[in-house]
């Protein structure tokens, strides 16, 4: 992958050449990733915000991550499991000191909350 990263495609002659070195926008975009940061929008995933006082309870026990162990600052992938331990998605948990978000694809979304809601045990 880092390899075809590298590469920029000419479309004159249809060959690759080495990566971009010009000002144009895509050798700023290239020199920015390489040499610096760099970020993407993900419209395929979403962030979900989860708070309240039980909310590390209560995702320890909905998921396959310990995130009793999650520190503000921290991030940590896991596995949304159904009471049979079936797999519904994954994610990254990102600890804060009031919240967690949950980053996951956008699709499967829909099945995480339904399983999710119809384990919430009101007070």
């Amino acid at each position: 992958m880092l390899s075809q990263a590298r590469m920029a495609f000419d479309t004159t002659s249809g060959r690759a050449s080495g990566p971009p070195t010009d000002e144009s926008a895509v050798g700023r975009e290239y020199a920015a990733a390489t040499q610096g940061a760099a970020f993407r929008l993900m419209p395929e995933r979403t962030l979900v915000r989860v708070t309240g006082d039980d909310r590390v309870n209560f995702m320890h026990g909905m998921c396959s991550q310990d995130i009793k162990a999650l520190k503000p600052g921290m991030v940590s992938y896991g596995l949304v499991l159904t009471e049979r331990a079936h797999v519904v998605a994954d994610f990254y948990v990102y600890g804060h000191e009031r919240e967690l978000l949950l980053e996951l694809d956008r699709s499967l979304w829909p099945q995480a909350s339904e399983l999710w809601e119809k384990l919430i045990v009101a007070d």
